[in-house]
């Protein structure tokens, strides 16, 4: 700490002088936004700190307020944080802990809240000598529980371990049912070894002629179909990913915990990052078109036998679009 505040209390002198430089206020800005923030950072984890490391980083504090006012070493700490209507870093640690603890409790899906929750149930002798952080929420749970909860936007309402999980995707069951003598057959063992599962085929396609985008779901379980036109100038990778994310709101909303996707673009799933459980996205790949496409084309405009589904699926969109 000490390394990194002290050259920006050197550029905080550059910047002041008696007869020439920038306002007091100006510095008092400077130092809010350049040098403070660098006292707070991590202080929820570190606060209360030892005594002695305590003073050395008070030390800091009070050099920085005095270059703002340009008084002298004998000035008393208490002067220079009135003047500068400054609170000690005890004090300031102390807000920001428990300004972080409100957040905390606001977020309806912030990890650290259900793990204080958890703690704060449990008997008393074992909620002992667990940390200023833990400390502070057990004292003020009941202040905390009457904070109003909101929900942030989107998939970032979604818990941590959810938003950053790896998908499961499987590029290579779809290749290897293509290589044999009947598909359809060899798909319909392969759906056999999934019980009560919910199976989703997506597929998105244009039309050169008329130069319209859409997709389509398809779920033979609950007889859903959906198509929907984008606009003209998405690519079929738009399409294809816009159809797989529409796939993944319908799990959301209604709750489906196991679900497989069939998609027949590689070049989505490969880029893929499902943010959702127990999702499991999986590719059948086909023969190629027999007329020479470039690599991307040939990606994006795969066939998938042997899903009788998915070849309806692709009639839908033919049939809404055409």
């Amino acid at each position: 700490m000490r390394n990194r505040i002290i050259p920006r209390i050197n550029i905080l002198k550059a910047m002041s002088g008696i007869k020439w430089g920038a306002h007091p206020s100006t510095l008092l800005t400077v130092y809010k936004g350049y040098i403070r923030p660098v006292l707070d950072w991590g202080c929820q984890v570190f606060h209360p700190l030892e005594p002695t490391l305590y003073i050395k980083a008070s030390r800091l504090q009070f050099a920085a307020l005095r270059v703002i006012l340009g008084m002298m070493c004998s000035t008393p700490t208490n002067i220079l944080l009135d003047i500068n209507s400054e609170q000690p870093l005890a004090a300031r640690w102390q807000y920001l802990t428990e300004k972080f603890l409100c957040k905390v409790s606001a977020r309806t899906t912030h990890p650290l809240k259900h793990t204080l929750t958890r703690i704060s149930k449990l008997p008393g002798h074992e909620r002992s000598n667990l940390g200023f952080l833990v400390n502070s929420f057990l004292i003020n749970y009941h202040l905390f529980e009457q904070v109003d909860n909101f929900k942030l936007p989107g998939y970032l309402e979604f818990p941590y371990d959810c938003r950053h999980l790896v998908p499961m995707i499987d590029t290579g069951t779809g290749l290897r049912i293509s290589e044999e003598a009947n598909i359809n057959e060899h798909f319909d063992q392969f759906l056999k070894s999934y019980n009560n599962i919910t199976t989703f085929y997506t597929d998105g396609s244009r039309l050169d002629t008329e130069n319209r985008v859409g997709y389509a779901i398809f779920c033979p379980e609950t007889d859903l179909e959906i198509k929907i036109r984008i606009n003209n100038f998405c690519s079929i990778f738009e399409a294809e990913a816009s159809a797989i994310l529409h796939t993944l709101d319908i799990i959301i909303n209604h709750n489906i915990n196991n679900a497989i996707i069939f998609s027949d673009s590689l070049s989505v799933l490969s880029n893929l990052e499902n943010p959702v459980l127990s999702v499991v996205a999986i590719f059948l790949r086909g023969d190629f078109q027999k007329d020479p496409l470039s690599p991307r084309r040939r990606t994006e405009e795969y066939d998938s036998p042997g899903m009788d589904c998915g070849s309806d699926h692709n009639a839908l969109v033919t049939e809404k679009y055409a």
